[in-house]
This record gives structure tokens, C-alpha cells and sequence, in this order.
């Protein structure tokens, strides 16, 4: 019988070796230092909480034996008493209360205007990413029909209107922990990220729209996913003649011409289209994602080097009526060129998580092949990434030339991280299931999103040092 290897990388119980051994098998183990050890721990923990809460009644003993098993490591490894721990217990039942009465809690009152901005918060949907999310992202990467599913999942942890008001059924994020979320889906999925930003900026847009009926129709059946929209407004960033125009005309305007980009068919139902008026100033406004005959046709889904799943595909707009009730804003000439100017570190996040999930890979891989180069090469990077990190989610004002070298330097190292990951895996990289290749993709991606003059001079300048 041909064998192969298996690799894990996780704690395991202390006679799982013997077990293996006792079975014909052979395996390879190490003892972890205690600093490293009380991590595995952690993860442990996370890891046999997940399988009791999905147990089905009569596995359910087993499973929370387990659990039990490494909260036991965890006190002892911590030098807590399970006396310290009971009355820990009883002291915020008593403050809090148990579950006996079964209450689920809906919604709350809030004084409008309130921002989240507790980090610790949103370590719990981090969380969800990392156990539900991350352990798909290959299938996410290429199979639509599964990244809706994920995304109307985040939907209905109301997480698809983040910077929405709470009164319409949004979270009323800050601009830091935003950027946190759009960091942290991009580590585990490009794919699920890039999709959920283009309904995150819908969102926002409908937010800032002074079209009061709008909002009140739209944003409430947002933030769940009731209500899925994607945006077409790339081209009022080409220079010359513009590719989509509006004529205004009794009771709203009308529409020709091509959006040669937008994301998500087959998943949101609606986007928002960027047309050019003849004065210069640009219509935003909401048009049906699908086929109208005689006046939308799509095109079929682009063939793309990176996320084929988020089925991006290139619309001919033919005569279009655009009515007053649809229209989001109308906005001055080469407003989406201040705002990208405002806003030139926004999808630096994604390029930064991206990275991370490179980096996330490396551990694992110099882990398994034990070569202190790969280690210090992991060791590297995570420095350059961390000291990154801290520069962006910096609360200090900085300029804009700042905020575009952060930009550049994210692109740059999500770059040489994905690369990184392909040389270490080898030629399996090569494979469109490897999860090395997909990183590598999402970096290409991550690298062109949004892209300004200035970011792809920044990004090639910073190439040829």
C-alpha cells in the first residue's frame, strides 16, 4: 500500500502518536515551547468549540469532553485554579445572569450618531472568517453559486452595510474598524472581499444620497442581504470620451452607451451606474443587473487571471430611462477623482490582509519543511508587515502623500508575499485549486483595484528601486 503524507500542525492529545504508531502509520511530531504552546492552545480551543456547537445530541457528550480537555490545559498553563475559575463564574452570573430564561436578544436603542469602534467586538466575526470562511476560500475563488452563499451569510450577520446608519439597519462603523473588516475578509478570501466591497460601496453611496425615499427603500434590506447591489462607475475614471452618457430629460434622464465593468452578476440585483452629462458633471443612479431587451445586454462573465467567481461582466446600455426616484446623486465633474484622491489608502487595506494571508501560508509551509531560511524569510516579512500595519491604522492625520506610499507599500508587499508562497510551495503552486496560486492571483488583483495615476506610478517606482 502507497502512502502519503498528511499534515496537520496542530496540538494534539498526548497519546495520539502511540494511537498512529499502534495503526502501522508513521508520523513526525515536536515538542512546542511553552510560549508557542499556550497559542496552540488557544486555537484548540476554538477548534473543539466549533465541532460541539455543530455535534448533532449524541456525539454532543464527546465533543464537550474535549472541550473541557483543553480548558483544563489552559488553566493550568495559565496557573488558574478551577476554584478562580468558578467563582469567576458565579460572579458574572451573578452581575449577567445565566441563560435559563432562553432570551434572544433582536435590537437595542442607540443614541444616533454612535460609532463602533471597539476592536474586541470585531474579533468575534475575525473570528467567523478564519473557522467559516478561510477553510472554502479555494471554492469560494471559483464557484459563484458558493460566494453567494457566503455572502448572503455574512447578511445574515448583518455585516453587508457597515458603514450604514443604524436606524436604516447598518452597523455605523468608523472608517478604522471598516478598514479592520476589509483587511481581515481579504486574508482568508479575495474572492468574498472583493465581491462584499462592491455592496459595501453601494451602501455607502445610498447613505450619502440626499434621496431620502431611497434610502428609506433600499439601506434597511441592505446591511441583511435582503437586497444586493453591486456598482458600475470605473469608467468616470478614463480620461477622453466618456464611455457611458446622460441626457436629461422629463422626469429623469436617459442612458447610453458601455460599463465595461461590473462585478457580481447572477448575485446583485441592481447597480449603480456612472453616466457623464454634457456639462461635465456625472449621474449616479440604480438599473436593473440583467438582461432588458432592446436596451441592457451583458456580456458574458470576463475571463479573469484572479476571483472568476465574482462573475464581472461588461454592459451595453441602450436608451435607458434613469427616473428621478433612482437617481443616488449628481456630482460636480471629476468628483470620483477627489474622492479617489480622499480616499487613495481605502483599498490599501485589502492589499495589507491580502499579504497576511501570504504570510499566513509561509508559517504553515516552513512549519511542515523545517528550513530555518523559510522561517526567517516568514520572520521578514511579518516585521515589514506588522510595522505597515501600524502606519495604517495609525489615529494621527497624515498627508496624502503618506497615505499613498502606505498604498504602494501594501501593493508592493502583498506582491512579494504571494511570490513568496509560490516558491516555497513549489510547482503544486501551479495548480488553480493551490492555495498559494490564489494568493498570488488576489495580489495582482489588490495591486490594480481602484488604481490612480498616482498609485501605478507609485507602485512601478517602487518596483525599479
Amino acid at each position: 500500500m502507497s502512502l502519503i503524507r498528511k499534515y496537520f500542525n496542530k496540538l494534539v492529545r498526548d497519546k495520539i502518536p502511540e494511537i498512529i504508531v499502534a495503526a502501522g502509520l508513521e508520523c513526525n511530531t515536536q515538542i512546542l515551547s511553552q510560549t508557542v504552546y499556550k497559542k496552540a492552545l488557544r486555537k484548540k480551543l476554538l477548534e473543539e468549540a466549533q465541532e460541539a456547537s455543530q455535534a448533532e445530541s449524541e456525539g454532543l457528550l464527546e465533543e464537550l469532553a474535549d472541550l473541557y480537555e483543553v480548558i483544563e490545559a489552559i488553566l493550568v498553563s495559565e496557573n488558574i485554579s478551577k476554584d478562580e475559575l468558578l467563582s469567576e463564574q458565579k460572579k458574572r452570573q451573578k452581575e449577567r445572569g445565566g441563560f435559563e430564561q432562553k432570551i434572544q436578544l433582536n435590537w437595542t436603542t442607540t443614541e444616533k450618531g454612535s460609532s463602533f469602534t471597539d476592536f474586541s467586538h470585531l474579533k468575534v466575526f475575525q473570528e467567523y472568517l478564519k473557522q467559516e470562511v478561510s477553510p472554502k476560500a479555494e471554492i469560494l475563488d471559483q464557484d459563484w453559486p458558493s460566494l453567494k452563499k457566503a455572502l448572503l451569510e455574512l447578511g445574515e450577520l448583518n455585516l453587508l452595510a457597515l458603514k450604514a446608519p443604524q436606524h436604516l439597519g447598518g452597523r455605523e462603523w468608523d472608517d478604522l474598524t471598516f478598514y479592520q473588516w476589509q483587511m481581515s475578509l481579504a486574508r482568508y478570501s479575495g474572492a468574498l472581499a472583493f465581491l462584499q466591497t462592491q455592496h459595501q460601496s453601494a451602501a455607502s453611496q445610498i447613505t450619502a444620497s440626499n434621496n431620502e425615499q431611497l434610502k428609506e427603500r433600499y439601506l434597511p434590506y441592505m446591511g441583511n442581504g435582503e437586497i444586493l447591489i453591486g456598482v458600475g462607475v470605473s469608467q468616470l475614471r478614463r480620461q477622453g470620451k466618456p464611455d457611458l452618457v446622460a441626457i436629461a430629460v422629463s422626469g429623469g434622464y436617459l442612458l447610453e452607451g458601455t460599463v465595461p465593468w461590473i462585478t457580481g452578476y447572477g448575485i446583485f440585483s441592481e447597480f449603480i451606474v456612472g453616466a457623464s452629462l454634457d456639462n461635465g458633471e456625472s449621474i449616479y443612479g440604480l438599473v436593473p443587473f440583467t438582461p432588458v431587451s432592446g436596451q441592457i445586454s451583458l456580456s458574458p462573465p470576463l475571463n479573469l487571471l484572479a476571483v472568476p467567481s465574482t462573475n464581472t461582466v461588461e454592459a451595453q446600455i441602450n436608451q435607458w430611462f434613469l427616473p428621478e426616484e433612482q437617481v443616488i446623486a449628481l456630482k460636480p465633474a471629476n468628483s470620483l477623482q477627489v474622492n479617489d484622491h480622499k480616499n487613495v489608502l481605502h483599498h490599501g487595506y485589502m492589499a495589507l490582509g491580502c499579504a497576511r494571508g501570504g504570510l499566513d501560508l509561509l508559517e504553515a509551509i516552513a512549519g511542515q519543511k523545517s528550513l530555518p531560511f523559510l522561517e526567517k524569510t516568514e520572520e521578514q516579512l511579518l516585521q515589514e508587515w506588522t510595522q505597515l500595519e501600524a502606519l495604517m491604522f495609525s489615529n494621527q492625520e497624515i498627508t496624502y502623500q503618506e497615505r499613498l506610499k502606505y498604498r504602494v507599500k501594501a501593493i508592493n508587499l502583498a506582491g512579494r508575499c504571494g511570490q513568496s508562497v509560490v516558491v516555497a510551495s513549489g510547482g503544486s503552486a501551479n495548480l488553480r485549486e493551490h492555495r498559494a496560486g490564489r494568493i498570488y492571483r488576489e495580489a495582482l488583483l489588490f495591486s490594480v483595484s481602484g488604481q490612480t495615476l498616482d498609485v501605478l506610478k507609485g507602485s512601478l517606482d517602487l518596483l525599479t528601486r
